[in-house]
């Protein structure tokens, strides 16, 4: 594994319907050229516009430990938190742990731009942290 490394801002993609929602969004997974075993404790950036009357449904990652952590670069939206409705604009962080319900619905006038970062560590991580640091 490399102890230092440049990623290349990739290709957007159009995904649609994500965890049930609704309408299309376009992200960029920024983390796609590394291997999943490079993945230490960051497993996931994702850069995502959401245009208006689009959502990521309603959803939990049960059965996994990591946090997901949605910050709004610009739009407005409504972050779904554990059964609760919050507005969110730009410079807003919502922190989502394992167990708790979240979803996003960009209920503004204009497209929704969010970056996703997902960040846990499993038992092999552990050990791969101890074999580079020991």
């Amino acid at each position: 594994m490399k102890t230092t490394e440049l990623l290349r801002s990739p290709v957007p993609r159009v995904f649609s319907e994500c965890h049930g929602g609704k309408g299309e969004f376009v992200y960029k997974d920024n983390l796609e050229t590394l291997a999943q075993e490079d993945k230490l404790c960051i497993k996931l950036i994702n850069d995502n516009v959401i245009p208006p009357n689009s959502s990521f449904g309603i959803h939990e990652h049960d059965g996994h430990w990591f946090e997901e952590w949605y910050y709004c670069i610009s739009g407005k939206g409504i972050m779904h938190l554990d059964g609760k409705d919050i507005e969110m604009e730009p410079g807003d962080i919502a922190v989502c742990r394992a167990g708790g319900s979240h979803g996003i619905t960009n209920n503004g006038s204009e497209d929704l731009h969010i970056l996703v970062v997902c960040a846990g560590l499993t038992a092999s991580d552990i050990e791969k942290i101890k074999k580079i640091t020991d």
